[in-house]
């Protein structure tokens, strides 16, 4: 026994100093053993691929997906590992790539080879392309950011959403971003120094990893300095600043608080000049939030996103019905609840024996529901949608969980905005299209302080009639009857697989029993909803649908189409009704595999 335990105290003593000898003497066999396990994490693994003569070094998620496309770009000097811990908390709703830029990480610093701004977002077309994606989100910190934007402006149609995280690009001022590395760092404090531009709380970094750093970071001034910056300061989008309002694609400006490398007026003109972008500030973070927040920032962006996709785990059919109800519940709200047709509209949706519970009371069946509404009488309401979940239980019951603003005005002038959990419970009617709410749980999750009240009937009515037309596409029975609730008199359809316009129920019947009865399943998921209000009870919705289909000969298949619809609306009918449909092909049929 006690030669046994000599044996094991000798392997734990051989351990501990192969352990302390990498740690001394090979601190880069720790660093890459850190990254390892943090790809691990994300279900990552690592790749090459071959771009015109180039290998490329990246990061991509293990095996095929349906998830969308997530590509997270670093920044200058930085390398593929920079958004692996954020990567842990975006795995599971996305299929990412974490690509070297040209001449960073792994990727060879080659001469001639362009590396200005321009060509790092024309590298990462033929870096995509290689790999077959065409259609993505796409974020960048820093050089990354820079990178970002510029390829938002040089390639418009590839991107779905846009997230610009400290990203540098803009010239305002004479701040100077692409500084340079300076003099060679000797020491650990003037590598702290360094440090404290990037982090808001700088790491303490044990000797041997803060020597190698050292290392790494000399090591790179050559080029960054020689090479780089004068190529991105010379290279065309350098400054962005005349061209980000061509930008279309939803933009979320993300920016650390403290930082000092890219000033919050970058930002700030991001925001402001991009036609459709939102920021975010990050309080604790300063030019590297995906560091030193990782998981803050991928709730940031996921958040982002769910305003402009909802997040679909199931049959997308049980999806669009469910989402149209939820709708019609708050849009009796937002216009007049004493109209007795509306009031009827509202009474439709919900089961006899509903379960409603709120901060104003609980209420069991469907015949108590018009004593209730008393509470509302001479208020406007508005619920501004956050993010959406359903799923279909295996007791066949719909869950749907939903986080929303809720704001009113009342009559004596006073207003109140919260923030409300949602979480609902629906079941299908035999013989119908759109299940029945059996419980409402309504939670306040905190309070807004002087809110404005913004109207949101607009996007709600517009949100029900879209979801309603998905789901009666996607039933492919040929069956014309629900369309014509929801098409205007003297309505125009032109479908882009059709080269004359549709004008009538008969010719709609007849598209309808054609190309759509060839599929096996259709699958419909929005990104890019907008609504404008032309006049009164007349709507603009532009939209983009990403299309899944199966073939009856199991062949699966792909698509984006863009959709622009002019709408008429009688807030007393049960939806508003189409008068025009112009749809452009954005990314062609495409056979998945």
């Amino acid at each position: 026994m006690k030669k046994l335990l000599k044996i094991i105290g000798g392997i734990i003593g051989v351990l501990v100093i192969a352990v302390a000898i990498i740690y001394f003497f090979f601190p880069k066999v720790l660093v890459d053993q850190t990254n390892a396990s943090y790809a691990s994490t994300a279900n990552l693994e690592k790749k090459t691929v071959e771009v015109n003569g180039y290998t490329v070094h990246f990061y991509e998620s293990e095996g095929e997906d349906d998830k969308p496309d997530f590509v997270l770009v670093h920044g200058m000097g930085d390398d593929k590992s920079s958004f692996l811990q954020t990567a842990k908390f975006l795995s599971e709703d996305y299929h990412l790539i974490l690509p070297d830029l040209a001449g960073h990480g792994e990727n060879e610093r080659k001469e001639g080879l362009d590396y200005s701004i321009y060509g790092q977002a024309t590298f990462l077309k033929s870096f995509l392309e290689k790999l077959g994606v065409s259609q993505f989100n796409l974020v960048g910190n820093s050089m990354g950011g820079h990178t970002a934007a510029a390829y938002a402006i040089k390639y418009p149609n590839d991107l779905t959403n846009l997230i610009l995280l400290d990203a540098a690009g803009i010239k305002i001022d004479d701040h100077v971003v692409y500084s340079g590395f300076g003099k060679e760092i000797e020491n650990k404090e003037e590598l702290n120094a360094v440090l404290s531009r990037v982090f808001y709380k700088v790491p303490d970094l044990p000797g041997p990893i803060a020597d190698y750093m050292i290392e790494t970071v000399n090591n790179s001034k050559d080029f960054v300095d020689g090479s780089l910056i004068p190529a991105i300061k010379n290279g065309k989008y350098f400054n962005l600043k005349d061209d980000v309002q061509s930008i279309k694609t939803p933009t979320l400006v993300l920016q650390g608080r403290h930082d000092e490398v890219v000033k919050f007026n970058v930002a700030e003109y991001y925001r402001d000049h991009i036609p459709n972008a939102k920021l975010v500030v990050i309080e604790n973070a300063s030019h590297s939030p995906q560091l030193e927040v990782p998981e803050e920032v991928a709730n940031d962006i996921k958040k982002f996103i769910s305003k402009t996709k909802y997040i679909m785990k199931t049959n997308t059919k049980i999806i669009h019905a469910a989402i149209v109800q939820y709708h019609r519940w708050y849009l009796f709200y937002e216009r007049d609840i004493e109209n007795k047709q509306r009031l009827e509209n509202q009474l439709e949706i919900l089961a006899d024996d509903i379960k409603m519970k709120s901060a104003a009371g609980e209420m069991q069946g469907k015949e108590n529901y018009p004593e209730r509404l008393k509470v509302y009488k001479g208020w406007k309401n508005a619920h501004h949608i956050q993010n959406i979940e359903v799923n279909k239980l295996e007791n066949g019951t719909i869950n749907l969980e939903a986080d929303i603003i809720y704001q009113n005005l009342k009559s004596d002038g006073s207003n109140d905005s919260y923030p409300l959990h949602y979480s609902t419970f629906l079941k299908e009617v035999p013989g119908a299209l759109l299940p029945v709410f059996t419980e409402i749980n309504i939670n306040p999750t905190g309070e807004i302080k002087d809110p404005t009240f913004e109207d949101a009937y607009p996007e709600n009515r517009m949100l029900s009639l879209m979801h309603y037309w998905l789901l009666n596409m996607e039933q492919l029975d040929g069956n014309v009857a629900p369309f014509k609730e929801v098409l205007a008199d003297g309505f125009k359809l032109n479908f882009s697989t059709n080269s004359e316009p549709i004008v009538t129920i008969e010719q709609l019947e007849q598209w309808l029993n054609g190309t759509p009865k060839q599929l096996k399943e259709s699958s419909h998921f929005p990104e890019n909803f907008t609504v404008n209000v032309i006049s009164e009870n007349e709507y603009e919705v532009k939209v983009d649908f990403v299309w899944k289909g199966i073939t009856k000969e199991g062949q699966k298949l792909t698509a984006t189409t863009s959709h622009h619809w002019i709408v008429k609306d009688n807030p007393n009918d049960r939806f508003a009704k189409i008068k025009e449909v112009t749809i452009i092909q954005k990314v062609p049929l495409t056979p998945l595999k």
